[in-house]
Parts: structure tokens; C-alpha cells; sequence
């Protein structure tokens, strides 16, 4: 029989914890081995971004660190938190062949993102440097289903730059002189 070693980091029993919004969205994904202090850095460090979002938690305990690192992985992967930014793939790669790929799903430039997704990738790429992260999140808000050809989102995410009003009225007046007429 195998003894835990009380000095093995690994050994230690570790939370995996998901922060949710009013709206139950995922806001954040993280784990630790003491909630309580993490929660505490988090309410801190992430005061003026995202921890007064925060309307409710969950907690997933793991017998190891590596078991509740390999479920934030999968967490962050598969549950897209809003605010997550380590373990997150790059979201815009370009293969040798010249295809592009967001992350591992290939992009093909007739689809479209909607607003939200655009906004992680903004704050992925580190785009929003050139406005705050608030108000990229507050964009986000606007209109989350909004679409958007993931052609275009690079051009979007700097209009983002002046007050939405303007942005909003261009791609309308746009979709309108590109839309057939009817009669």
C-alpha cells in the first residue's frame, strides 16, 4: 500500500472551480487547493474586470493536482469561459499549407461568429491593449448574436475603437446596399 507523501504538491486534494454570471455563463474556470485564498486573490486582482460579474461558483474536488489539471484543461476547452485566458489555445493559427485554424477547428470564411466570440478572441490575441478590457466585455454584451464573417471580425474588433452607435449603422447600411431587391 502507497502512503501519501504530505509534501508531494500532487498529493494534495485540489478543487476544480467554475464562476458563473446572473445569466449563468461561464465567467471563469480555474483550480486550487484552497478556495478560499484564490477566491480572495480573484476578488482583488480581477476587481475592475471580471469578479463583479460573479453571481455564484461551483466546486469539483480531485484527489490530485494533475487529475484537477487535466479537468480544467478539458473544462476551459470545451466550456469556453469568457475570461480564461492560460491553457487557451491560440485562436488564430495558420498552417503550412496557408489554411487557417482557430484553434483546432478550421476556419472557413463563409461562417460566422457572433459578437462574444469575438470579443475572447479580441482579448486572446491581446487586440483589446488598444481599448480596456471593459470595454470590449461591454461590447460583447450588445448584441451576442449578432453575426459577424469571420472574414471581417479583425476589421470589427478595431470600429469596436469608436462609440458602438457608428459601428452598428455601418454594417447595417452595408448589409442593406449588399441585399437584393425584392419586387
Amino acid at each position: 500500500m502507497t502512503v501519501p507523501n504530505e509534501t508531494d504538491p500532487t498529493a494534495q486534494r485540489t478543487v476544480l472551480y467554475r464562476f458563473y454570471d446572473a445569466s449563468d455563463r461561464l465567467l471563469y474556470v480555474g483550480i486550487t487547493k484552497n478556495p478560499k485564498i484564490r477566491f480572495g486573490d480573484h476578488s482583488r486582482d480581477k476587481a475592475l474586470t471580471w469578479w463583479p460579474e460573479v453571481d455564484r461558483h461551483t466546486l469539483e474536488w480531485f484527489d490530485s493536482r494533475p487529475e484537477a489539471a487535466d479537468a480544467e484543461v478539458k473544462a476551459i476547452k470545451g466550456e469556453a469561459p469568457l475570461h480564461n485566458r492560460s491553457r487557451t489555445p491560440s485562436p488564430m493559427l495558420v498552417s503550412a499549407s496557408g489554411a487557417r485554424h482557430l484553434g483546432a477547428e478550421e476556419v472557413h470564411e463563409d461562417e460566422w461568429l457572433n459578437v462574444s466570440q469575438i470579443a475572447r478572441r479580441l482579448v486572446a490575441e491581446g487586440i483589446e491593449k488598444s481599448m480596456s478590457r471593459q470595454r470590449v466585455m461591454q461590447l460583447a454584451e450588445r448584441d451576442p448574436a449578432w453575426p459577424v464573417p469571420r472574414s471581417e471580425w479583425r476589421f470589427l474588433a478595431h470600429m469596436w475603437l469608436f462609440p458602438w452607435a457608428p459601428v452598428a449603422d455601418y454594417f447595417r447600411n452595408r448589409d442593406n446596399r449588399k441585399a437584393p431587391a425584392t419586387g
